[in-house]
């Protein structure tokens, strides 16, 4: 999990959170290492993909962080919003409601 997070530069945290989501099955802990040093392991099976599940699995693109648009320091800020009642007076007017 760590080896492949590396390479879409998430954390494997993050990776295990996407399969999870997404109904990945993923190999118990120590799956990997039991298989290099040759010890036997139970096969790993993938199940069939659940009907509400798409095909595809997109990993960090979708994150807000990746769609932000850079903030510029010279654009004048917006103006203070105004309203047409205070908010007192709108909490009051609100609380005699039945």
């Amino acid at each position: 999990m760590r080896d492949i997070a590396e390479r879409f530069e998430i954390s494997d945290v993050g990776l295990a959170k996407t399969c999870r989501n997404a109904s990945i099955p993923v190999p118990p802990r120590g799956y990997w290492n039991k298989k290099k040093a040759e010890h036997r392991v139970a096969p790993f099976a993938l199940p069939p993909r659940e009907p509400r599940h798409p095909d595809d699995v997109t990993i960090g693109e979708d994150r807000y962080w990746y769609h932000q648009e850079p903030i510029d320091e010279n654009k004048p800020e917006p103006p203070a919003p105004t309203f047409d009642e205070s908010v007192v007076a709108s909490a009051t007017a609100n609380s005699n409601r039945p």
